[in-house]
């Protein structure tokens, strides 16, 4: 997963001088949106705090750009959706691996 991101309004950060930091360029989600976009998305707004996105009033953005998911969130937030990215991509690992393991049952180590 790709991540791009700038910090909400009142968020650490910033740009230099105290001004605000440029915010991305980013489209809505629509129809565009690929399915797996789509689902990660719906996975991190229903996960992480969930009153901080612009649908339930605050100020966090989310929206896929490009193939990327483009975030505009808290520090804070960004933290743990890196934390969620990482576990998503260790699951998917561990799934990897065992999908290779059950294709051929004479490749995995014996047990003792």
């Amino acid at each position: 997963f790709q991540v791009g991101s700038a910090p909400a309004e009142g968020a650490a950060g910033g740009a230099a001088g105290g001004q605000p930091a440029a915010q991305p360029n980013t489209t809505p989600i629509n129809s565009a949106t690929s399915f797996a976009g789509r689902a990660l998305i719906d996975v991190v707004v229903a996960t992480i705090d969930q009153e901080s996105w612009s649908d339930a009033g605050g100020q966090g953005a989310i929206s896929e750009y490009n193939g990327l998911i483009v975030i505009k969130q808290t520090q804070k937030v960004h933290r743990r959706i890196a934390q969620l990215f990482e576990r998503l991509r260790t699951a998917s690992k561990d799934k990897v691996k065992a999908a290779k393991v059950s294709a051929n049952p004479a490749a995995s180590p014996p047990t003792y």
